[in-house]
């Protein structure tokens, strides 16, 4: 998987099998990281343990993940799992002093019949790097949000099988490729900055159209920080282009030597720029050769005082049961409760017709901000909706008055998407009825629900209140035409507009105008 396999013969080997107790091997590794990051002039270098010993950090530098009181978490949720392992052992902060690039210990076992042992780092051997830009622009974004990362790579859980035994603590160094620093702090699953840099930067990261693209542009000007940044402290760092024109040069150095190497062609494709890496066009097996490397489980899995804790902490069977009897019962009165007070709650609809999944995905995010503010709010598609009849009382107190909320795009000639055909024929329809003209335009294959004609002279939209918000592009001549017509036809039917509506352009801040939009309803709406 190594993308740097070019440089194997300078890689130096530190035999530490001597090493015996938990103290010699802290030290080891604190001399390990002062002769790897030799000035700024990284060196690949690897610590080889006795084949007892196992080091906890899964590297030498991991930041802390704190879960908070209110559930998120701070820090990396990468070491979500680790911090917790720390903690057990003793390790902490103190809520006021944590950060989100709080250094974890160094854990480890020299021997599995002893304890594992925590140690700190010191001051002068956590290496960071603050991150920096050439544009301004990016620059003052990157800087108020703290982003850093550590100097140099020390990946320390894998194991080595070699002359038929198996070394599970050789930690070894190298030196980073960009887009590993871009990864870390912008995939969804790690720090995820993206959004805050979009927010700070006023790009617009949402699925609307074309705006995803802004992604890609802020993790590319990460990566570029980082290349910076790393070269500005003048300490060694690689793109990935040069990386893989190393790999490259490696492969077919093996290739003529041993007619073959493996390869994982997942991992050694960058990140960015597949395309346009050689890599990328290279095809590769994925097969085992020995001396190997492998990846191991977890040492705090199997630590047999955490399972011993574990289990003391566990009830007995009968207290057990009895617990989940309670339990149920108490589940069982408050559903009820709850169930009472949602029937009073006001009912509110959130429609949508969505051609691309931009509407649905505003849709869900009121959907689920409604239900947050406590109100009784239900998702579903535009057409599936009867406007054509009024729906009965929720409660036999209650009025039959609905509210809806409509987000919806707009396909072709200004018409409804998929998912709000149906809707868009029938409003036509009355429209035309109430304007007196005697034009129609259903279609043949139109549902027998919407074909129904009210049997009253005229249909009113009286026992409605709505808001609508149109999708869009002003790229088209039709601009957020099916939105307009339902705002304009639910107007006509005598339905209570609660809200304005809103148009919002996927070339201009699109998110933004919706979120304003989302905003001064839910608004009006606790006002009304």
């Amino acid at each position: 998987r190594c993308i740097n396999r070019l440089f194997w013969r300078s890689l130096i080997i530190i035999d530490c099998r001597h090493v015996k107790t938990n103290d010699e091997m802290f030290k080891e590794i604190c001399d390990h990281i002062r002769f790897a990051y030799n000035g700024g002039t990284l060196q690949a270098s690897s610590l080889v343990m006795n084949p007892h010993s196992r080091l906890w950090s899964t590297q030498y530098f991991r930041y802390a993940c704190y879960e908070q009181q209110d559930g998120t978490l701070l820090g990396d949720p990468m070491n979500r799992d680790l911090t917790a392992v720390a903690m057990k052992l003793g390790w902490n902060r103190a809520e006021n002093e944590r950060t989100q690039w709080d250094f974890l210990p160094i854990i480890v076992q020299v021997d599995p019949c002893q304890p594992p042992s925590w140690y700190e780092l010191p001051d002068d051997l956590k290496l960071e790097v603050l991150l920096s830009h050439r544009d301004p622009k990016y620059d003052a974004a990157i800087k108020q949000l703290g982003l850093r990362w550590v100097a140099q790579p020390y990946v320390a859980d894998k194991a080595i099988e070699i002359g038929g035994l198996l070394y599970r603590c050789v930690p070894f160094s190298g030196w980073f490729m960009e887009t590993e620093i871009g990864r870390d702090l912008c995939d969804v699953q790690r720090y995820n900055f993206i959004p805050k840099l979009a927010k700070l930067l006023n790009l617009d990261v949402t699925s609307a159209a074309n705006s995803q693209l802004n992604i890609d542009r802020i993790y590319v000007e990460i990566n570029a920080a980082a290349l910076y940044s790393f070269e500005k402290a003048k300490i060694s760092i690689v793109d990935h282009h040069t990386a893989a024109a190393g790999f490259m040069k490696f492969f077919k150095q093996e290739v003529a030597q041993r007619g073959n190497t493996p390869g994982d062609w997942v991992w050694l494709v960058p990140p960015i720029s597949g395309g346009m890496s050689s890599l990328f066009h290279q095809e590769m097996l994925n097969y085992i050769v020995k001396p190997r490397i492998l990846d191991q489980h977890d040492p705090w899995k199997n630590y047999q005082p955490f399972i011993r804790q574990e289990q003391t902490l566990l009830m007995s069977s009968t207290k057990r049961v009895r617990h989940r009897w309670l339990l149920i019962r108490s589940a069982c009165a408050i559903i009820g409760f709850a169930l009472t007070a949602m029937k009073q709650r006001i009912s509110i609809h959130v429609l949508y017709a969505s051609a691309s999944g931009t509407a649905q995905s505003y849709a869900e995010q009121m959907t689920k901000r409604l239900l947050i503010t406590g109100y009784n709010a239900k998702l579903s598609e535009l057409d599936s909706f009867p406007f054509q009849q009024p729906p009965p009382p929720s409660t036999p107190t209650s009025s039959a008055r609905s509210i809806v909320f409509i987000i919806t795009s707009t396909f072709g000639q200004g018409n409804a998407p998929e998912g709000g055909q149906k809707l868009e024929q029938w409003l036509q329809t009355q429209s035309d009825k109430n304007t007196n003209d005697n034009r129609t335009r259903l279609r043949p294959n139109l549902s027998a629900s919407f074909q129904q004609i009210n049997a009253r002279d005229e249909v009113s939209l009286h026992w409605c209140s709505y808001a609508v918000c149109a999708i869009g592009s002003s790229a088209y001549p039709f601009f957020c035409g099916f939105g307009k017509l339902v705002d304009r036809t639910f107007q006509l039917l005598g339905a209570q507009r609660l809200a304005p509506m809103a148009t919002c352009d996927a070339l201009n801040q699109q998110y933004k105008s919706y979120n304003e939009w989302e905003e001064n309803t839910i608004e009006t709406l606790k006002k009304a």
